[in-house]
């Protein structure tokens, strides 16, 4: 008891220091408000399981005062509700910047593992990609396509230099 004592007012102390992002922090996450909100459309897979079109709901939060950006992805095929109904695509990011090392992280989850993606944001635009268990290489482009709406495109590579196109989404934004 006697240490929580002590050790509470520190924490008190800490955490409005914990509470603001660092400098630069805010203007390295402003560069993907263009993700920011609810979008609606149709991904098509054309390798692997889940091969085939499937209706997409991509929700892109900025979180805790804009320092993280949270990215909730959903795609299936069939009737919500519906006995043809079927969850094809179930994921979650989370996309920060270090603005002491001027650089972005990923961390992507989907069907309980998760990945530590390598990220470049560009104007307008997110690559990111990671070496998946089978070998090879997959990277994701994400921009915004010349009707605002989000395109995204996934390749797939053995050899870091020939790329096939295995995947593709076009998004419209349905609320900011």
């Amino acid at each position: 008891m006697r240490y929580l004592t002590l050790a509470l007012p520190l924490l008190l102390l800490a955490a409005p220091a914990a509470a603001q992002a660092p400098a630069g922090t805010a203007e390295g996450m402003q560069r993907l408000a263009f993700l920011h909100g609810t979008w609606r459309g149709e991904g098509v897979t054309t390798m692997g399981p889940g091969q085939g079109r499937a209706a997409v709901l991509e929700v892109a939060q900025p979180k805790l005062g804009g320092s993280v950006l949270l990215l909730e992805g959903l795609g299936w095929e069939g009737t919500q509700g519906a006995a043809d109904y079927k969850v094809v695509h179930n994921a979650l990011g989370v996309l920060s910047y270090d603005a002491a090392k001027g650089a972005y992280a990923l961390r992507a989850y989907r069907d309980g593992t998760f990945v530590d993606a390598d990220i470049t944001v560009g104007d307008g635009e997110i690559v990111w990609g990671f070496a998946p268990p089978n070998g090879g290489r997959i990277r994701y482009t994400i921009r915004l396509d010349e009707q605002g709406r989000w395109h995204e495109v996934g390749d797939y590579s053995r050899d870091g230099a020939t790329w096939h196109r295995f995947f593709e989404m076009r998004l419209t934004r349905e609320s900011p």
